[in-house]
């Protein structure tokens, strides 16, 4: 539990001398009085945040969360950490507390102790059971019903353009375009994101792709559709999921304590994978029962249920004044400047973005592997995809009750490499070798969970809540800069020297750079070495 940690980091300020053995019985016994409280702490119930961080290392060495109760003792623990600020000051900080303020309330640099001290107030709920009964797994479900609907509208339209034009440029043409929005948007996206109204913004992105989805089986009932109406849909199916992906990332850490997120990344992880094993088979069930409009209007009645289970819920916002906020603009370049300064994690993009370029045109000409290379038909594609989602959803109950290793890095190196494997493997059996190619695709899906469900897990805990959405898009744009570039080389590529290519180059270019970064400090350090300061507005 929550409170666990918190009576945890009391119990180590005592042994530390930086409280008295009286103040640490007056936290512990607050702790004990709000989790005494029917129904845990209320999603409302502010919290003071004392952090005091090693200007060196980065390193915490105080992290403690003190009920708003006990306001005037956190102030007087605090202020043993805090040269130059007098009684008044704190008196003067506690009377802003008791009129209801929220936010960052104090920062202070110490050069010469080689400390910074932060106090803030946040809306935050301690109680782990609480808030994952309700509204998490609320949100839980309403994105995975919306997830199944777009999964099984992504398989339609993919397999619609494989049968009608049987070319690898057209499927490398579409995954572009669903490409697109998140390199050369995500940046001002996740500034938007971090504005506003996080549930707000999953409504509007699930209604809009419902819509979208609807005017395709419109035109699909009246005979005309083509590739053009179906190429603009993915592109601006692709521009509201980016939304919707960035505000419910950015949402989780508001919603679960840090010591779970990578537990909660790894169901997340189950989550896609169960339905990467479900929409394939149920796609082409449903495509050999129901025209191309009957398909689509399932995702329209999924993404209607999502909405309206986002409608009774409710998402914490992180705090930051109005008045005080600077141009949406300059909120992206905060998220920009945040990422540059992290070393580690832009060598790690680096690697993302190589891994993206030989990666991504192998699973989009995937349709194409099994027609050309397997001789198959849509229900041996639905076979491997499924094999990746079963994966997916074993990597994901794995990781969600393991965890991962203690240093999460360790967790995503390791599955990088034993993803490239899986892929080398794909690519080079020969046409008789089918049920190899299953298990090469499950074993990739378990392998895909164990390096990414850590990352997400190391971002979410380490980057503040007001940065999250800039944060993880100009992250995403970054990885996915050059991923275009593959696509426009995929088809030519394919069809001069076979599809398989692509899974080769691929599975090479995972492991041998899941290798290399297991020798720099940078990339394995990446959690103690993140930027020690965001950058105040101008």
């Amino acid at each position: 539990m929550a409170r666990d940690e918190e009576r945890l980091r009391i119990l180590k300020m005592l042994e530390a001398g930086q409280i008295t053995a009286e103040q640490a019985l007056e936290l512990l016994k607050a702790l004990q009085e709000a989790e005494a409280t029917p129904g845990g702490s209320a999603p409302s119930t502010r919290w003071l945040r004392i952090r005091v961080t090693d200007l060196a290392s980065g390193r915490q060495r105080v992290h403690v969360n003190i009920p708003l109760s006990l306001a005037d003792l956190g102030l007087r623990v605090s202020g043993r950490f805090i040269s130059g600020v007098t009684g008044s000051d704190l008196q003067e900080l506690l009377e802003h507390l008791r009129k209801g303020g929220v936010g960052k309330l104090l920062e202070v640099v110490d050069e010469e102790e080689g400390e910074r001290v932060e106090i803030s107030v946040e809306v935050i709920a301690m109680s782990l059971p609480s808030r994952m009964t309700h509204a998490f797994w609320a949100l839980w479900a309403g994105h995975g019903i919306s997830l199944f609907g777009s999964m099984l509208v992504q398989f339609a339209l993919i397999w619609w353009i494989a049968r009608t034009t049987d070319s690898a440029i057209a499927l490398s043409i579409a995954t572009l375009l669903a490409l697109l929005p998140g390199v050369l948007l995500g940046p001002a996206i996740g500034a938007l994101v971090d504005r506003w109204d996080r549930r707000v913004i999953m409504l509007a992105s699930d209604g809009g792709m419902a819509g979208l989805t609807l005017g395709l089986a419109v035109l699909a009932v009246t005979g005309d559709l083509t590739l053009g109406p179906v190429y603009g849909v993915m592109f601006l199916r692709s521009l509201l999921e980016t939304f919707h992906w960035s505000a419910l990332q950015a949402s989780i850490p508001l919603m679960i304590p840090e010591r779970h997120l990578a537990r909660i990344a790894g169901l997340n992880q189950a989550l896609s994978g169960a339905l990467n094993m479900i929409a394939p088979p149920a796609g082409a069930i449903l495509l050999s029962l129901l025209p191309l409009p009957g398909v689509l209007m399932v995702d329209v009645l999924t993404a209607l249920l999502a909405m309206l289970t986002l409608l009774f819920i409710a998402i914490p916002r992180p705090s930051r004044a109005a008045a005080t906020r600077p141009a949406w603009w300059r909120e992206m370049l905060e998220g920009i400047d945040y990422v540059r300064r992290w070393s580690g994690a832009l060598i790690l993009l680096g690697m993302g973005a190589l891994i993206n370029f030989m990666v991504n045109p192998a699973f989009a000409l995937l349709p194409l592997v099994v027609t050309r290379h397997f001789r198959g038909g849509a229900l041996e594609l639905g076979w491997l995809e499924s094999a990746w989602g079963i994966g997916i959803i074993s990597g994901g109950l794995v990781l969600g009750a393991w965890g991962g290793f203690r240093r999460r890095i360790y967790t995503t190196l390791a599955g990088l490499v034993g993803m490239g494997c899986a892929l080398l493997t794909l690519g080079l059996l020969p046409p008789t070798a089918f049920l190899i190619a299953v298990g090469a695709m499950f074993t990739g899906g378990m392998m895909n969970v164990m390096t990414n469900g850590p990352i997400f897990a190391i971002l979410q805990a380490v980057v503040p809540p007001e940065l999250q959405g800039r944060v993880l898009l100009v992250m995403g744009s970054v990885v996915g800069m050059i991923a275009p570039l593959g696509m426009v080389l995929a088809g030519p590529v394919a069809d001069a020297v076979g599809v398989q290519v692509w899974f080769i180059a691929g599975g090479l270019a995972c492991a041998l750079t899941g290798l290399l970064a297991l020798r720099i400090p940078l990339v394995v350090r990446l959690e103690e070495q993140v930027p020690r300061q965001v950058p105040e507005p101008e």
